[in-house]
């Protein structure tokens, strides 16, 4: 349970809003800076007096405030600040209005086409290549539809952190089991090695959830092809997916870099005039926005 309320103001700057989140020790909170005029953030309050098998650790917190210090890139929230209390930690990031994959999953009647969700695809390739190809590189290990949230704009941006770490070559297993049914891959239950491909099938997962509408965790690793629930599904596409979630990490795609070349060979705008490409790519975006905002306008509201 968060221990701000309406009103609080930390460091004299940062007066809470209202809660908008609490999960496993963590507590995010909208806020307002007094010294910037109409600007808002998030508060993501730590704490570490959790007693459960999900607390949170010392180690863990100084993780996450590692990374999310030196990461600087389009698809990720802008870090501000940080500071500490008694046995509970303070971060403050970048508010993004929008709202998060599956928050717009659950406001639909259909799954979304694998046309709606491209530009989605390929973005998020780019931010893991980012992540997996820094000089100490960044393994997100959690990548699952409440991770990414969709802006106003309809673009999208990767915002939990909080089971990330840095890949070290030559450690053997992980220190942190890390467990999200459906969405932690094979390799991550604790008695192996995760890196990138780790998350590559995090990825798969999430998109086979917002494309099928199916409790992913509900399948123990054999997904069958997306076409079973979504007829609008092609073979090829059914294969990039199945590669994604592969239980190998070797049949998997090696790098987002590789995950992305396999994505633009399945481009659904790619076999039309650049004209008429480029208009159909503007409309879709358009629309998809369009959907954000009505839902974010609703969630708003309550």
């Amino acid at each position: 349970m968060g221990s701000l309320v309406e009103g609080n103001l930390l460091r004299g700057r940062y007066e809470i809003v209202k809660i908008l989140s609490e999960d496993m020790g963590q507590t995010i909170y909208l806020a307002k800076d007094r010294l910037t005029v109409n600007s808002s953030m998030y508060v993501r309050e730590l704490d570490l007096k959790l007693k459960s098998g999900k607390a949170l650790t010392l180690e863990g917190v100084n993780n996450m405030i590692s990374i999310l210090s030196v990461i600087a890139y389009r698809g990720i929230p802008k870090f501000i600040d940080f500071f500490s209390g008694v046995d509970t930690y303070y971060i403050i990031e970048e508010f993004i209005e929008g709202s998060h994959l599956e928050e717009l999953l659950q406001a639909r009647e259909s799954s979304f086409t694998f046309e709606e969700a491209y530009y989605w695809m390929y973005d998020l390739c780019d931010t893991l290549h980012y992540l997996h190809g820094l000089e100490k590189p960044v393994i997100v290990r959690n990548i699952n539809p409440n991770a990414l949230k969709i802006t106003l704009h309809g673009d999208i941006k990767l915002v939990d952190f909080s089971m990330a770490r840095y890949y070290t070559e030559n450690k053997e297993i992980d220190t942190l089991f890390v467990w999200n049914p459906g969405y932690t891959s094979p390799e991550q239950f604790g008695n192996q090695k995760s890196d990138v491909r780790s998350d590559i099938y995090g990825f798969g997962a999430t998109f086979y959830r917002i494309f099928t509408m199916q409790e992913v965790g509900s399948f123990n690793f054999n997904f069958p092809p997306v076409s079973k629930y979504n007829n609008t599904f092609t073979p090829e596409q059914d294969a990039f997916i199945a590669k994604a979630l592969a239980k190998d990490p070797l049949e998997r795609f090696q790098s987002a870099l590789a995950m992305k070349n396999a994505l633009r060979a399945l481009d659904p705008f790619k076999d039309k005039q650049q004209e008429v490409a480029a208009e159909g790519k503007e409309l879709k975006k358009k629309g998809i926005a369009k959907f954000v905002q009505s839902v974010f306008g609703k969630k708003n509201k309550k």
